[in-house]
């Protein structure tokens, strides 16, 4: 079994929340593959951040091994990246957003609250030194 294969299983074997999506990550090894095949690597419009993550990693675990692909490399971090962004943007507007949880009620709604003065705690605090 390769290294790539090995590392790409612990991915999945890590992910214990699912956030590693399998479409993203065949994508960006396809990409990573054209690059050392020298052919011009496919730009996937439903690219996300774990495509993006996925490539940041290789490039980091393997920076000795892309040397004369530096150009190609970066080429494609430039032209994935606004695709990326707007996908997380397009994302982030259908999300729905959850209101707070409600607080539960105070039980004894009769007793006032008193308003605290700002010395209130110095107060205590000196006579507690004395």
């Amino acid at each position: 079994m390769s290294d790539n294969l090995r590392k790409m299983k612990l991915y999945f074997l890590l992910d214990s929340k699912g956030e590693i999506s399998k479409k993203q990550i065949a994508h960006a090894s396809q990409n990573i593959q054209d690059i050392f095949e020298g052919k011009t690597p496919d730009i996937y419009y439903g690219a996300d951040i774990s495509y993006m993550n996925y490539l940041n990693n290789y490039l980091i675990d393997h920076k000795n091994h892309i040397n004369g692909k530096e150009n190609e490399f970066m080429a494609l971090i430039q032209v994935m990246t606004p695709i990326v962004q707007d996908n997380m943007k397009r994302v982030a507007q259908n999300t729905p957003v959850e209101p707070p949880p409600e607080q539960p009620a105070p039980k004894d709604k009769s007793k006032p609250m008193g308003k605290l003065s700002p010395y209130a705690g110095a107060k205590r605090a000196s006579a507690v030194m004395q």
